[in-house]
C-alpha cells in the first residue's frame, strides 16, 4: 500500500490527502480510508488526480445511496447523480 499523507487545512473542516492514486482501481481498504476521511475532515481534497466524472460517481457509490442532483445547479452531462451525505 502507498503511504497516505493527510495534511488538515484547518482545525474544523477540510484535509488534503495524498499517496493515493485514482488512476488505479481502488480497493475496499482504500475507499474505507477515504470514507472515514471524508467523514472526520467534512471536506477532502485531491490534488494533481486525473478523474472522470464517472469514476468520481463509481467511488461515491462505495460510499452510501447517490442522490438526484440540485435541479438548479448546473451538471455534467449524462452524469445524472450526486452524493449526498448525512450522519
Amino acid at each position: 500500500m502507498d503511504k497516505i499523507k493527510v495534511t488538515k487545512l484547518s482545525s474544523a473542516i477540510a484535509a488534503e490527502i495524498i499517496g493515493i492514486n485514482f488512476s488505479k482501481k481502488l480497493s475496499k481498504e482504500y475507499l474505507e480510508i477515504i470514507y472515514n476521511l471524508l467523514i472526520e475532515n467534512k471536506v477532502i481534497f485531491f490534488l494533481e488526480q486525473q478523474m472522470s466524472p464517472s469514476m468520481h460517481i463509481n467511488i461515491a457509490k462505495s460510499f452510501g445511496e447517490i442522490e438526484p442532483p440540485h435541479p438548479v445547479y448546473p451538471q455534467v452531462e449524462n452524469i445524472i447523480c450526486l452524493l449526498i451525505f448525512t450522519n
